[in-house]
């Protein structure tokens, strides 16, 4: 190469290194995922934020690993959000139906808790 000048410019352009900031969605005390992952694609320096997502029949829990928020400064982030089935009760009423009326007790209330999705 011939240089015909008495000075050369070179310019160097830099860009943030790529981060990924990954939400991964677990059922309570176990490592079976009841969601797909959310995956945000980062650059170094910028802010990031998760949270836990909607589900029909679990509740949030708990989150462990990386903060759920903060500036980007490392090549990989990883967010564990725990949920639980959601529960509810059925209580059994037995009364005597005699005549239109409901107002005999044949036995005490039972009141049951069940997880959703279990069949009572």
């Amino acid at each position: 190469m011939v240089v015909n000048k008495d000075v050369i410019e070179v310019i160097y352009y830099y860009d943030y290194k790529p981060s990924t900031v990954t939400a991964r969605h677990y059922k309570n005390g176990t490592s079976t995922k009841i969601h797909e992952d959310v995956v945000q694609n980062k650059k170094y320096t910028q802010e990031y934020s998760t949270s836990p997502v909607e589900l029909a029949d679990y509740e949030f829990v708990k989150t462990t690993g990386d903060s759920t928020s903060g500036i980007i400064n490392k090549a990989a982030y990883y967010v564990n959000y725990y949920y639980k089935l959601k529960t509810g009760t059925v209580t059994t009423h037995h009364y005597l139906y005699d005549n239109g009326e409901t107002t005999t007790k044949l036995a005490p209330d039972v009141t049951k808790t069940w997880n959703y999705t279990e069949t009572y």
